[in-house]
């Protein structure tokens, strides 16, 4: 390791031996900017600059700065140089967050070329970018007045203002935005760095420059380089832009708040529709400031503490305000995204009534817990459980890589000057709080944090019908206010302005512009597509077994799969609700909190699913199955599995009380899922318009399956002892020795013990013929529109291409990349205003586009339908062509853990995908040509012409358009 670069000095290193890290951290002489390094072997590098950036009010200036670096800069003068590395690029993660009082730029790469590609790009955009010249990228990504035609509706547009109305649309959302302004309101935390909506016009072009220039700058920035890089060029890519700077000082302060002497109170609304009911929709808070985000082993204790107290239905506090049955479900926990971190209960379905009894209670629990002291058992259960999870995190690459994670956690201690690294050595913080157990450490933590501290406040948010109505009139007498006074030459002009940003919306970028942003070859591409072997043991009479081998850092994941096809079609959603019981509920040997207790002390976890696997839509091939799965350390195996037993084979679906309990739960889980993924919601609805097994998925998981459970919890009383019968009678059918299929992913020797022990897990199966039975929902295109109290909309429209007789190739993925990240980023995202327009194309045959806080609604299903004319005239250069292909890859040559490669491993076997059609498959992607895009457009227009589609949205929106759709109703059910 070279310690000394130009430019730069080393000033402090050490090993991470629990990250599997060596830690740098390097001092740019000239400005003070600091550069951490964490060297490791992992080839999926990492880049992220930080900078602080608190906010002095509530306009988004630092988000929408965020956004508009990344359209175009000195060197890369594109209108949006992100979206061309998005096509371009063999990327694991390119991305870029504004927090309440920093933005991360953050992108990862396998390839070392591409990977210096990203970072100069990225460089460049938070130094040198356009919006400090051009205001019409404020207008296209914050906000402007928007008026095509004089006699126009005068509107706002822009995306950030679109992403903000539809942040807030969601109670929860709202609930979360009061508590920093609450908890903080002498800091810059009192201010919403993502914007309100309200605030966000009044944002102008010289306040915009002027917050760039004052923190976008090297003496304010935390850079984390991590991976097995060349970290000379790092450090050169880094000097060429760092030593143009000079040495200031940057403001950072106003983030300590002086702690309350006594507990606060407010109290807010936010909008339910007109005619929904609004009992049982207030939510209630309680919130308390806790210490500094500085000190590591507090962070990590107050984490476990979230787990001790919240971390499931069983858990002491959760558990007491469940049983009051005043609310539906409590969330919260412990949060570090600010100075001083929060720990927040949070009581969902209640009333504004119930605010004293859900304090009270709160209180109650923690002194009881206090005084009579919390089992030493689930204190373990819970260490053990922290201590798995950073183990797995060493070994496992989510969907964030691990260098992009290190740099944020990095943070949370870093810009506040404290260490760099004391997220990272859990270890002896978790050996310090392990020591001092048996001194009371938790329960003196409950009564220092909680009990004691005046720092804290109680939040009530109640639902107000009709309140976004009465705020979108407003809002249009305002705007109409505005234009009525304009002069006619002020109208002109403004008329001018839109359409001048409208020009440059719809105006190709210079070829010799595009050409300067930095791309990889094909020849970079992987041209073998990638094999996962799995080891298959078939018996005749016995069942299967599967093994996918890998490093897993000794943690060993095991599941067993069950054909659920012997299942009726009115008990479908019977079997995905008791995936939500098992695990939560008592079972003959272990009360429900013990097993809870019983399962964190010896595993990673033990989960059920119900889902369909589909292996081809037009000739109707899909396999329902029901999955019992499970994680430990290897040396606890065989008590997996015996925990696995107890909690299949013996679980009480006999306590009324306590199903009813999760009842509650999961509506309110799939009405909060409903409303943060409503455009995942909004395809999967539209997907079951022509594939039965989409169908059937509705009845698992999606809108089928929450109206069945709104209905029984609304009849709940008179049903649930037939109700618990079913629930056991459709458990006893799925476990059925002929339909099992066991699956494991780790070590050979751990495999050959997994099918040992599940010799006596299969014992307990079933050994009746299960006959297979018919799905009777009819499959049909319905055009819904579902209303909800949100300010925007999430649109679907498509079809699937097998059923209208052509097959799925493998070049469909590059049509995915061509219609996202060009035709429709640039129609719906750019030009319509929406935070997001997508392309669906999968591997099924399914074709869709989807947008994301989408403003608008016919204006949207319009421009899909463009889509056929963009493929009739797609024409690129080379070099586009090229940078598409390689950006279609980047998708597919993700990294993934073991656990992930396994998964994709075993969803082949079980839908017939050899190693022969992979290959194929990635063939025809490479071989992909202009032609072949444009020979798409006939197949586009037939799954257009299905006229298909699927709204979630605003409710006066849909009605205001009801002509379009065959059914209209509130998404939701009161």
């Amino acid at each position: 390791m070279t310690k000394e670069f130009n430019s730069f000095t080393l000033v402090e290193q050490k090993p991470l031996p629990d990250i599997r890290c060596d830690y740098y951290l390097y001092k740019h002489d000239k400005t003070g900017a600091q550069v951490m390094y964490l060297k490791t072997d992992d080839d999926n590098k990492a880049f992220s600059i930080a900078f602080r950036t608190p906010p002095y009010d509530d306009n988004g200036i630092a988000h929408i700065i965020e956004h508009s670096v990344l359209n175009g800069s000195k060197k890369y003068p594109t209108k949006e140089p992100f979206v061309e590395l998005l096509k371009g690029s063999l990327q694991t993660f390119l991305n870029a967050w504004t927090f309440s009082d920093k933005t991360m730029y953050p992108v990862a790469s396998r390839n070392q070329k591409d990977f210096e590609n990203l970072m100069d790009v990225y460089l460049d955009a938070v130094f040198y970018p356009n919006l400090l010249s051009n205001p019409q990228i404020l207008m296209q990504e914050g906000w402007h007045y928007h008026l095509e035609n004089k006699e126009d509706e005068l509107t706002y547009k822009g995306v950030v203002y679109n992403e903000m109305k539809g942040a807030f649309s969601q109670p929860e959302s709202e609930l979360n935005r009061l508590v920093e302004p609450t908890l903080f309101p002498d800091t810059f935390y009192k201010h919403v760095s993502g914007g309100m909506p309200a605030s966000i016009p009044t944002l102008t072009q010289e306040k915009f420059i002027d917050f760039h220039q004052t923190y976008y700058h090297p003496s304010n920035a935390r850079v984390t380089l991590y991976g097995n890089l060349d970290l000379a060029k790092a450090m050169e890519q880094l000097s060429e832009y760092f030593d143009a700077f000079e040495a200031k000082e940057v403001p950072f302060v106003g983030y300590q708040q002086e702690p309350f002497t006594s507990v606060k109170e407010l109290t807010s609304t936010y909008s339910v529709s007109k005619g929904d009911s609004t009992e049982n929709k207030t939510l209630l808070e309680y919130a308390w400031a806790t210490g500094t985000s500085t000190n590591g082993e507090e962070g990590i204790a107050l984490s476990i503490l979230d787990e001790l107290l919240l971390g499931s239905n069983t858990a002491p506090l959760k558990k007491a305000l469940l049983k009051a049955n005043i609310g539906s479900d409590v969330m919260g926990g412990y949060s570090a995204y600010t100075y001083s971190p929060t720990f927040e209960v949070v009581l969902k379905d209640t009333d504004a009534d119930k605010k004293e009894q859900f304090v009270q209670i709160i209180q109650q629990e923690l002194q009881r817990l206090v005084k009579e002291g919390i089992s030493r058992k689930a204190i373990q259960a819970a260490l053990n459980k922290t201590a798995f999870r950073y183990k797995e995190l060493t070994a496992l690459e989510g969907s964030t890589p691990k260098g992009v994670m290190y740099g944020m956690n990095a943070l949370t201690s870093w810009l506040y000057d404290g260490s760099p690294y004391v997220s990272f050595e859990y270890q002896q913080h978790l050996d310090a709080i392990q020591a001092k157990v048996e001194e009371g450490y938790f329960e003196n933590i409950i009564q220092k944090y909680l009990l004691d501290n005046t720092h804290a406040a109680i939040i009530t948010l109640k639902p107000e019908a009709g309140l976004l109505e009465e705020k979108e009139a407003e809002l249009a007498k305002k705007l109409a206010e505005y234009k009525a006074s304009l002069s006619e030459e002020e109208l002109d002009q403004l008329v001018e302005t839109t359409q001048k940003l409208i020009e440059r919306q719809e105006s190709p970028d210079r070829p010799e512009d595009l050409a300067k942003i930095p791309t990889l070859s094909i020849d970079d591409i992987q041209k073998k597509a990638t094999q996962y072997p799995l080891t298959v043991e078939e018996g005749n009479d016995t069942p299967t077994f599967l093994h996918y081998e890998d490093f897993t850092a000794g943690i060993s994941y095991a599941k067993y799969f069950f054909d659920m096809r012997g299942i009726k079609t009115e008990e479908i959603p019977v079997a995905a609700f008791v995936t939500e019981l098992l695990g939560e509920i008592s079972t003959k040997h272990f009360a429900d909190e013990d097993l809870n207790t019983e399962m964190d002390f010896y595993t990673g976890g033990i989960s059920t699913n119900a889902f369909v696997m589909t292996e081809d839509v037009a000739k109707n091939v899909y396999y329902p199955f029901f999955t019992v799965s499970g994680k430990a350390l290897s040396q606890y195996l065989p008590k997996l599995i015996e925990l696995v037993e107890e909690i299949v084979f013996r679980s009480n679906l006999e306590d009324y009380d306590k199903i009813k309990e999760l009842l509650l739960n999961t509506k309110a889980n799939l009405e909060m899922h409903m409303n943060y993924a409503s455009h995942t919601i909004a395809v999967r609805r539209l997907e079951s318009y022509y594939s039965e097994g989409a169908k059937y998925a509705q009845a698992l998981e999606g809108i089928d399956y929450y109206d069945y459970i709104s209905n029984l919890v609304k009849h709940y009383d008179e049903r649930k002892e037939s109700f618990s019968q079913q629930l056991i009678a459709v458990l006893r059918q799925i476990l059925n020795i002929h339909g099992v299929t066991a699956t494991f992913v780790g070590s050979k020797e751990d495999f050959e013990q997994f099918k040992a022990l599940s010799q006596s897990f299969f014992q307990h199966l079933s050994q009746e013929v299960v006959t297979p039975q018919p799905f009777t929902t009819p499959v049909e295109v319905l055009n819904e529109g579902f209303k909800t109290a949100q300010e925007i909309q999430y649109v679907a429209k498509g079809y699937n291409q097998t059923l209208l007789g052509v097959p799925f190739e493998g070049s469909n993925a590059f049509l995915q990349t061509v219609l996202g990240l060009d035709y429709l980023w640039n129609t719906v995202r750019v030009k319509g205003g929406a935070y997001g327009g997508m392309s669906v194309i999968g591997g099924k045959g399914e074709v869709a586009a989807v947008s994301y806080r989408d403003p608008n609604l016919v204006e949207t299903l319009k421009t899909y339908d463009g889509q056929v004319q963009y493929l009739e005239n797609y024409n690129p250069s080379k070099e586009e062509f090229e940078k598409n292909l390689i950006g279609t890859f980047s998708s597919i040559d993700r990294p993934l853990s073991a656990n992930q490669k396994g998964n994709i491993a075993f969803t082949r076997y079980f839908t017939h995908v050899t190693n022969e059609l992979v290959q194929k498959t990635r063939d025809e992607v490479l071989n992909v040509t202009p032609e072949k895009v444009r020979s798409f457009a006939p197949t586009m227009k037939k799954v257009l012409d299905q006229n298909a589609f699927v709204v979630v949205g605003n409710d006066v929106k849909i009605e205001q358009n009801k002509e379009i759709f065959k059914t209209i109703r509130s998404l939701f059910n009161d």
